[in-house]
């Protein structure tokens, strides 16, 4: 008779690992949907900061390079953290502690620069920012804290 191996975690350690990197991964799209919405609903007619550098070529030219560049930077980084050698090792040889706090610094990175692009969308009044705000979205698909992935990170297999 087959037994039904659904669960891979050796012990409910590594369970409470992955809900709360769960937890942390969808309060971040929360989060930064909630901050877009309020921001472009509410904030963008009344506030004084709309718009305060909308004209300044110069100055836009540049914060668009630079969140382009730097939002390119983090989709690569986000989607191979767990592939760079020194993280790689660190996540090996160390403790469920560890992949934690590395799996909140990808999830981290990527929502930080969500609200950078959302920053600078409420300045510039720039369309582009909330398009790079978007493309950030489609990251997170790719960064889910699910069971297999922390198997495969990890290296953590299941006791036969």
């Amino acid at each position: 008779m087959k037994e039904n191996n659904t669960n891979i975690f050796r012990n409910k350690k590594d369970m409470k690992t992955i809900t709360i990197l769960k937890i942390f991964y969808w309060t971040i799209i929360a989060a930064t949907l909630f901050v877009f919405a309020f921001i472009h609903f509410f904030v963008m007619d009344e506030s004084e900061v709309t718009g305060s550098m909308f004209g300044d070529a110069q100055v836009e030219f540049v914060c668009q390079s630079v969140m382009i560049l730097l939002s390119l930077a983090v989709v690569y980084v986000a989607t191979k953290f767990s592939k760079f050698k020194w993280i790689e090792r660190k996540m090996h040889e160390g403790t469920d502690m560890d992949y934690q706090t590395i799996s909140v610094y990808r999830l981290f990175m990527v929502g930080f620069t969500i609200l950078l692009n959302i920053a600078c969308y409420m300045v510039f009044v720039n369309g582009s920012f909330a398009w790079l705000a978007t493309i950030l979205y489609f990251v997170f698909p790719f960064i889910y804290p699910s069971e297999e992935r922390y198997k495969a990170e990890t290296g953590k297999m299941e006791a036969e």
